[in-house]
């Protein structure tokens, strides 16, 4: 059973279906590195109380095929059913998701007591990709509304990916949203946008809730703790020419300020590491050493990560039948975001091969545009785009405090054979370094090509046994953090 969890926070990225094991790819060696803490496992324990709840709600999901909105059935009416499974599941869940919230507080208040020297710093949390809260305007309408997420739109309403689709103009290289509709991040500067990704199934759809609750039970008050939604159906280049970055500069400024002008720490996951990245890369050296304290990436994809390339191709139905292939895939070939994510020649060999098509046609890094071309050339178009030098995310090594924390142990797709055409799901092939079941090893460790300099700490961590999205639930790690970060 794969967790409900990663439905939406990993809805594009992190699918799996059933795969075939077989190695392509040579292990890459990573040399002793006095900046490399030592590798640590993390064994976690099945719960089968949320197991099963999650089973309801997958089976509740599954009404979409059967069943309108209000619980009654294409043919006959079911709606007492319908009604006495939602009620159920909601009370379930929200009673685990209670537990696990004052479980996470009190961890944090362990870890105060540990640490009774831990210094509060202010921290800004910035989410991966689909873990930012969407808030969305119709032109005819006076009210915002929340579009992104509730599990149940996803999941049944035709019409919520037609309103969310983004397009995008070949000659002017702007992404704009469909008409007549206006979409921005849920509570910036606020936590419920990073938070979790539904507010109504907090259980199943955890992003940086586990962490603020940990962070509460060290004494943060809300002016200490910040997160920062962006629009992440948009390249890291659009987040600049729609004003983000300049936003997230002033909500940074504005978190030093109002906490006694101490510097700041930034807390990401995912494609957040790449979207602070960038940030900092293009801020003078003076503001860096005024508002940045240190810079903790987790599970960063610095060199993308291969299974957007099957969103993008075939799309993906995240293995249950659920969500149709085809409307995701038809999103990912409009999203910058997505695209963004395809593997580039950052650590990876430029000849590296990411997919086999029909009579063993071969792409590589270096010419994939070639196919999204061919199988829909807005989604070529955008690739070109996103992958320029110029506005691709900078290749060198943030230039602030830096703890590279990232996962591995969990078997990780790398390339993908589509030898019976691009219609089909393709056969996966693992890469020989077990990833985090997303980003394979090579562009999660990339960051140990990085080193310490006199000016600035670089710490790389790596934990294993533990899935991309699941770091975000880790104790482990909050308290790693807490040690060499705010104990600092």
């Amino acid at each position: 059973m794969k967790s409900l969890s990663l439905l939406l926070l990993c809805i594009l990225l992190c699918a799996s279906t059933f795969v075939h094991a077989v190695n392509i790819n040579t292990p890459i060696s990573i040399k002793t590195d006095p900046d490399m803490d030592y590798p640590e496992t993390i064994v976690t324990s099945p719960n089968p109380e949320f197991e099963q709840l999650e089973e309801m709600a997958l089976g509740l999901f599954s009404f979409c095929d059967r069943y309108n909105r209000d619980g009654t059935e294409k043919n006959t009416k079911n709606v007492a059913f319908f009604n006495e499974t939602l009620t159920l599941l909601k009370q379930k869940s929200d009673n685990l998701q209670w537990r696990q919230d004052i479980d996470a507080i009190l961890l944090g208040k362990e870890m105060n007591e540990k640490y009774t020297n831990a210094v509060k710093k202010p921290v800004v949390l910035i989410p991966g990709i689909t873990a930012s809260g969407l808030v969305a305007k119709f032109d005819i309408a006076s009210n915002w509304f929340k579009i992104w997420a509730n599990m149940w739109d996803i999941v049944c309403q035709d019409s919520l990916f037609k309103n969310f689709e983004p397009s995008f103009d070949p000659n002017t290289k702007k992404f704009k949203n469909a008409e007549g509709i206006n979409i921005l991040p849920h509570d910036f500067g606020g936590v419920e946008g990073v938070d979790y990704i539904d507010q109504t199934f907090k259980l199943f759809t955890n992003v940086f809730g586990k962490m603020i609750n940990y962070f509460t039970g060290l004494g943060y008050k809300s002016h200490q703790i910040r997160g920062a939604p962006y629009d992440w159906r948009l390249p890291i280049q659009s987040l600049f020419d729609n004003g983000w970055m300049s936003k997230f500069q002033q909500l940074i400024e504005d978190t030093y300020t109002n906490n006694g002008n101490q510097r700041v720490v930034l807390i990401s996951h995912s494609m957040g590491g790449l979207v602070t990245t960038a940030f900092l890369n293009t801020m003078t050296e003076a503001w860096r050493d005024q508002y940045i304290d240190t810079f903790v990436p987790m599970s960063a994809p610095w060199s993308g990560a291969p299974k957007s390339i099957e969103n993008v191709v075939s799309g993906e139905s995240m293995g249950w039948g659920i969500i149709p292939k085809w409307r995701l895939r038809n999103f990912a070939r409009t999203s910058g975001g997505v695209i963004q994510l395809i593997p580039n020649d950052y650590v990876y060999d430029q000849n590296k091969i990411v997919v086999v098509g029909p009579g063993n046609e071969r792409f590589s890094v270096s010419n994939i545009t070639t196919l999204f071309s061919r199988v829909d050339p807005i989604a070529g178009a955008i690739h070109e785009f996103v992958k320029h030098p110029a506005i691709r995310t900078p290749e060198n090594k943030p230039l602030v405090n830096t703890l590279c924390i990232y996962t591995t142990g969990v078997d990780t797709v790398s390339a993908f054979d589509y030898s019976m055409g691009y219609d089909r799901s393709p056969r996966q092939y693992m890469n020989a370094k077990k990833g985090d079941g997303t980003v394979p090893f090579e562009s999660l460790a990339s960051c140990n090509s990085w080193s310490s300099s006199d000016k600035h700490r670089l710490v790389k961590k790596e934990f294993s046994g533990v899935e991309h999205a699941a770091i975000l639930k880790e104790a482990k790690v909050f308290e790693y953090i807490v040690k060499n970060v705010l104990k600092q």
